[in-house]
């Protein structure tokens, strides 16, 4: 078993306020050996296929689209492979 170093968030997600009814797109791209995946959760649950307004980007990256007020949220990125895992940056998104 080989120590390797755990995965990197090279472009994290930033802190977005938008109009109601615009897309939204969370950037999120991650490095590491082996390749990691990434995950979006909402109070420790994945945002996938529960919303057909949301799904996941080329690298990584979440979209929502026509959001609204209700979509004012905290969410979680989660990179991990299957060698470690990081669990890695808050932000919020606000609709208005």
């Amino acid at each position: 078993l080989t120590d390797r170093p755990p995965p990197i968030i090279r472009q994290g997600p930033s802190n977005q306020t938008l109009a109601v009814d615009n897309v939204a797109l969370l950037k999120c791209q991650a490095s590491g050996d082996p390749i990691p995946s990434i995950s979006w959760l909402k109070d420790g649950v994945s945002l996938l296929g529960k919303d057909p307004r949301m799904s996941l980007q080329e690298l990584g990256s979440l979209q929502i689209k026509n959001i609204k007020v209700e979509d004012s949220i905290v969410l979680l990125v989660h990179v991990f492979s299957s060698m470690q895992t990081l669990t890695t940056t808050l932000f919020s998104l606000s609709g208005q």
